[in-house]
């Protein structure tokens, strides 16, 4: 949330992807409009199921394309996803574990996804992966293996 203020964007907390059923939320939103692109941004403080996280994500990112139609109305906007995963010893381990699954589950670039939510670059298309610290001050790019 502070990183999108201090990038002059538009965020909130827990937007709905689908109004009808409140509980089906994304973590943060960010609005960029420099680059006509819906944000969503899902915080992992632990890992836990990977493959439900991972399909509620892709249903949010899939709900969020009628809010980036509104948005955009004549031109819409398109919807980019990140995961930012706090940087704890178990999830370093079990990304460590398996990195070949993270790798394909998380495409986008590390590093490019760390410079668009420091408002410093375009969000890439695909859905990525960048740690936070413990304290949740600050992102960085999570290293692939390989």
């Amino acid at each position: 949330m502070r990183l999108a203020r201090e990038a002059g964007r538009t965020r909130t907390v827990e937007l709905a992807t689908k109004p009808a059923d409140p509980r089906r939320s994304a973590d943060v939103a960010i609005r960029d409009d420099r680059h006509r692109t819906l944000i969503l941004v899902e915080c992992w403080n632990t890992i836990g199921d990977i493959g439900a996280a991972v399909r509620s994500t892709d249903r949010k990112l899939a709900e969020a394309e009628e809010l980036a139609v509104a948005i955009g109305r004549e031109r819409p906007y398109r919807v980019a996803g990140v995961c930012v995963v706090r940087s704890t010893a178990v999830n370093r381990s079990l990304i460590e574990r398996y990195p070949e699954t993270f790798s394909a589950r998380f495409p986008g670039s590390s590093t490019r996804w760390t410079a668009a939510l420091l408002g410093r670059a375009a969000p890439p298309d695909a859905v990525g992966l960048v740690w936070c610290d413990r304290a949740a001050t600050r992102v960085f790019a999570w290293r692939k293996a390989g």
